[in-house]
C-alpha cells in the first residue's frame, strides 16, 4: 500500500500537480519504511543462505542436479569445491538414489554431455535454428533437448516428455511452440520443465542420448554444462544496446561462454568485423565465429517441394510471432518477394481463431492471396487454418524455413573441432 502512495507522489510531480500536506507526510514517512523493508529482506535472505536453507530456484536445485544427476558421483563419492556441501546434503537425504548412481558408474555408464545454447538478449538471435543445426551435424550421435517451455498452457511443477524420439506425447499448447516444432521436424527426444535438472532426468529415463542441448540456458548459471555456446546478434553491438525493458539486453557478460557465435553476420563490413573483435577483446578470438540464417525454402502448407520460385515478384502478407519479425521480413525480401503488409504478433504469441480471421481480412483488403509465416507459427495456427477452410479459398499459407550456416568453411571446421572435442567420441569431421 505504501509503495502505491509513493508512486502517486512521483506521478503528481511528473504531471506538475500540487502536493497536499498528506502527500508530503506520506512520502517522508513511507519512503524510509520501504527502505527498511528492503534491507530487512536482504538480511533475512543472507542469513538463510548461510544456514543452507535458501528456497530460491537458482540456488536450490541446480547445483545438486549438475554433479549428482547429470555427471554422476565418483566411485569414492568424493566432492570438492563449491558443490561439496550441497552435494553431501543431497546424498545423505537420498542414500538409495546416490547408491544407484554409484552402481551405475561402477557398471561403466557414461553420462551424456551437456551443451548449453543461450544469448544475452530477449529473443531474436536464433537459438532454435542453432539447435537444429547441431542435431543435423552431430550425427551419428543421438541427442536430446531440454527447454523451459516458455508460454505453454500447462505450467506444471513436474517436467513433461514431449517426444521420445519416435512418438509425440503432447500438443503444441502443452509444451510450447519451440519444443513442438523441434519434435515434429527432427524426431528427437525432448523434455520441457522449469527445472532443467529434473527435465534432464526425465529425458534420460525415457531415451538413450549421447548429449543434451539446453535451450536458452546461458543465464542458468547453476546448471552444469560441458560446453557453453553464446549467440549474439551481430547487427547490434553490445556497446550500443541497452538493458531490458528500455532495450532488449538481459546482460552483457559474455565471459562465461566457451564459444561465441555472431548470428545475422552476412552483411557485416570489414571494419564492423574488426569492431566486434575489439568489443570481445578479452575473449579467445579462436572461439569467435560468424554465421547467418539462410533461407532453406518456402513450402505450401509446410509440406511438399520448395515453391520459392513461384512466389518471386509477387506480393505477400508476412505474419509472425517471433522475437524479431524484421529479420523474417528481410529473408522474404531476399527471395525477391514483395512484402506488402507485415503483421507482428509478438514473441511466443498464443493465437486464437480471431487472429486468423484478421489476417484473412487484411489479405482480402489488399487483394493478396499469399501469407508467409514461420515454422513455429505454422504449428500453432494449423488447426485454425483448417477450421477456416471455407473462408480462405483464395488464400494460400506458406512457411519459410530457416537454417544456420557459417560464413566460411574454415569457421565451420574450427567450430566442428571445438564441438567434437567435448563429445564422447571425437570425430575427424562432422557428417
Amino acid at each position: 500500500m505504501h509503495i502505491r502512495f509513493i508512486q502517486q507522489f512521483w506521478l503528481k510531480k511528473y504531471n506538475k500537480q500540487k502536493y497536499t500536506c498528506i502527500d508530503w507526510l506520506l512520502i517522508f514517512i513511507l519512503r524510509p519504511i520501504s527502505f527498511l523493508y528492503a534491507c530487512g529482506f536482504l538480511v533475512i535472505l543472507r542469513i538463510k543462505k548461510l544456514q543452507g536453507h535458501v528456497q530460491i530456484d537458482c540456488f536450490r536445485s541446480s547445483f545438486d542436479e549438475a554433479q549428482d544427476r547429470l555427471r554422476f558421483v565418483s566411485p569414492q563419492g568424493e566432492r570438492s569445491g563449491i558443490f561439496s556441501e550441497l552435494s553431501q546434503r543431497n546424498s545423505s537425504a537420498h542414500p538409495e538414489e546416490a547408491k544407484g548412481r554409484l552402481e551405475g558408474r561402477a557398471a561403466g555408464m557414461v553420462a551424456p554431455k551437456i551443451i548449453s545454447i543461450g544469448n544475452l538478449s530477449v529473443g531474436g538471435t536464433g537459438k532454435t535454428v542453432m539447435v537444429e543445426f547441431l542435431f543435423e551435424h552431430l550425427l551419428p550421435l543421438k541427442g536430446g533437448v531440454v527447454l523451459r517451455g516458455y508460454k505453454r498452457s500447462t505450467q506444471t511443477k513436474e517436467p513433461i516428455l514431449v517426444c521420445d524420439g519416435k512418438k509425440l506425447f503432447t500438443e503444441v499448447a502443452e509444451c510450447g511452440d519451440e519444443a513442438y516444432m523441434l519434435a515434429v521436424q527432427n524426431k528427437v527426444p525432448i523434455a520441457v520443465g522449469k527445472k532443467r535438472g529434473a527435465a534432464c532426468d526425465l529425458l534420460l529415463q525415457k531415451a538413450h542420448v549421447d548429449y543434451i542441448l539446453l535451450d536458452d540456458a546461458y543465464q542458468n548459471i547453476c546448471m552444469h554444462r560441458d560446453l557453453n555456446i553464446l549467440l549474439i546478434d551481430a547487427r547490434y553491438p553490445l556497446s550500443q544496446t541497452t538493458w531490458f525493458p528500455a532495450g532488449f539486453l538481459r546482460e552483457k557478460d559474455f565471459t562465461r561462454a566457451d564459444v561465441i557465435v555472431l548470428t545475422h553476420a552476412q552483411d557485416l563490413l570489414q571494419q564492423e568485423v574488426a569492431a566486434w573483435y575489439d568489443e570481445l577483446s578479452n575473449f579467445n578470438p579462436k572461439n569467435i565465429f560468424f554465421g547467418e540464417h539462410a533461407c532453406a525454402g518456402i513450402f505450401l502448407n509446410n509440406s511438399g517441394d520448395d515453391v520459392t520460385k513461384y512466389l518471386k515478384d509477387k506480393k505477400v502478407v508476412a505474419m509472425a510471432g517471433i522475437g524479431n519479425i524484421l529479420s523474417f521480413v528481410e529473408k522474404i525480401n531476399e527471395q525477391n518477394i514483395d512484402v506488402a503488409s507485415m503483421i507482428d504478433f509478438g514473441d511466443h504469441y498464443t493465437y486464437v481463431l480471431q487472429d486468423m480471421r484478421e489476417v484473412i481480412e487484411q489479405c482480402n483488403k489488399l487483394a493478396i492471396g499469399a501469407v508467409v509465416m514461420t515454422s513455429k507459427d505454422w504449428y500453432k495456427c494449423e488447426g485454425f487454418i483448417k477450421a477456416l477452410q471455407t473462408e480462405i479459398i483464395t488464400i494460400s499459407f506458406y512457411v519459410l524455413r530457416v537454417q544456420f550456416e557459417f560464413l566460411s568453411e574454415q569457421q565451420y571446421d574450427r567450430f566442428s573441432d571445438c564441438i567434437w572435442s567435448k563429445l564422447p567420441e571425437k570425430k575427424e569431421e562432422m557428417n
